[in-house]
């Protein structure tokens, strides 16, 4: 029986092998080990040299436990086994990792997540827990400049405080940049999204194209009112926050079904920054055309409307004014609209 405790890191097995242990060119092999390790402790408790090498991505894990088969050389680690961490756990399927002391280590092979929270990773704070089945290749583990292609099936995924299951992810993400294609099969939205999406700078962007089958609009919080979104839509988006948003959007048989339904055939909807203005440009025939242009607050405009509506229709005083907001709008106005209001 085997047992070494160093540093409150702790690694247990009945047998090992060891080899050209003095050499440097060391191999370690057990078929069943249990190791219990913080990545913290872990560095503590290596040469400077190395454990420089070793970067932090793994510092918000807390305590790690590991259970199952490992093979370890100067050159790559094997994986076979049970993980358990702080953040979550994960079944290791064949786990490849390769150049592990040089600044971008190559990685390959497939995890099962459980409660997984990415965030401890991304330090993406719209991310949350995942769970399913990660197939992965890749370089590097800083989240700047790694490079790696997965596909990979989320039996549910956290996104906006708001949980997600059954997503498809086929794709790459190189530098904070991802292109590939994401199908989704919940009770919330159903379809399939295809394009690029960069979040290496501060303002987010991206290129896509989806056609939705269902999407459920008062549970993502884009709607008050029982809503359903169906049709295809394409176009870019870029934005740091809902206020300084750019938005050039194309609909192609658009539905929005509730207590009143409308179909778009075609449309076109524009958000974009001129100067110190806004302008909300919508041409979609048969139904509305016209603009918005002016100094205001996107996530304040549906809020004006509905005062304005209050004040005009019912007679109801003013609730909050908007000081500092101002705009003007000229639109043409089709029954259609009318009636789903």
């Amino acid at each position: 029986k085997f047992n070494v405790q160093v540093n409150n890191n702790h690694i247990q097995t009945k047998a090992i092998k060891f080899g050209n242990l003095m050499s440097g060119n060391f191999h370690l092999k057990s078929n069943q080990i249990l190791a219990e390790i913080s990545y913290v402790g872990l560095r503590a408790s290596l040469p400077n040299f190395i454990a420089k090498k070793m970067g932090g991505f793994a510092d918000g894990f807390g305590k790690i436990r590991y259970t199952g088969f490992i093979d370890v050389d100067k050159k790559k680690v094997i994986a076979k086994g049970d993980l358990v961490t702080g953040i979550g756990a994960a079944q290791i399927r064949d786990f490849i990792l390769s150049e592990y002391s040089s600044a971008y280590p190559r990685y390959k092979g497939a995890v099962v997540l459980k409660s997984f929270d990415t965030k401890a990773i991304t330090k993406q704070k719209e991310l949350g827990e995942i769970s399913g089945e990660v197939q992965v290749e890749g370089r590097g583990f800083d989240l700047n400049t790694l490079s790696l292609r997965t596909k990979s099936h989320l039996s549910s995924i956290e996104i906006l405080g708001k949980k997600l299951h059954n997503l498809d992810i086929d794709g790459s993400l190189t530098a904070k940049q991802f292109d590939g294609i994401f199908k989704v099969a919940d009770a919330s939205f159903n379809g399939v999204i295809d394009g690029k999406i960069d979040f290496s700078k501060p303002r987010l962007s991206t290129d896509l194209r989806g056609d939705i089958q269902y999407l459920d609009l008062k549970y993502w919080g884009v709607s008050d009112k029982q809503s359903i979104f169906k049709g295809s839509v394409g176009g870019n988006l870029s934005m740091k926050n809902v206020n300084d948003l750019d938005l050039d959007v194309q609909l192609n048989k658009v539905s929005l079904l509730g207590e009143r339904n409308i179909t778009i055939p075609v449309g076109a909807i524009k958000l974009a920054r001129e100067s110190d203005n806004r302008t909300i440009n919508l041409n979609i025939p048969e139904v509305i055309k016209g603009n918005i242009v002016g100094k205001f607050n996107l996530d304040d405009i549906g809020k004006i409307f509905e005062e304005v509506q209050n004040k005009i229709l019912v007679g109801n005083k003013i609730k909050r004014y908007y000081k500092g907001q101002s705009f003007e709008l000229d639109f043409d106005i089709h029954q259609s609209l009318i009636n789903y209001f």
